[in-house]
């Protein structure tokens, strides 16, 4: 396990995402697999990493984030502006389409966590969104 890994996984303990509920466990039992799945096929750290952290900011099926856009900079720190940045990228797209969610109206926020760790500042906003 790379240092980069372990800070990711305390990072996301910090934030709670073994309290999580998800498909098949929890939130940070999902991410895990979804790393050890990628590092298996492809064998690229980044990639890997980037999907231990991929629904950091929530995601379009998944409206729980465990950080909010103001806090990029703390995933960065912990795994690396490159992995970071496609984390980003990963949130700000909707499924199946290459349209950034901040053009489309409507679009549902992720919310905050409800749990007893500390709640993450108020979500920031997409770049070019109004709201």
């Amino acid at each position: 396990m790379s240092a980069r890994h372990e800070s990711a996984v305390a990072l996301l303990r910090e934030r709670c995402a073994d309290d999580v509920a998800h498909p098949g466990g929890t939130l940070l039992a999902h991410l895990v697999r979804v790393h050890d799945r990628l590092l298996r096929l492809c064998g690229d750290e980044i990639l890997a990493l980037a999907g231990l952290t991929h629904a950091v900011y929530g995601t379009d099926g998944f409206g729980t984030s465990l950080l909010s856009l103001d806090e990029r900079h703390v995933l960065a720190q912990a795994v690396g502006t490159e992995v970071e940045e496609l984390v980003y990228l990963y949130g700000a797209l909707l499924p199946g389409r290459l349209v950034v969610r901040s053009a489309t109206v409507g679009r549902r926020r992720p919310r905050p966590l409800d749990r007893r760790c500390p709640a993450p500042a108020a979500l920031g906003t997409w770049p070019g969104s109004s709201t």
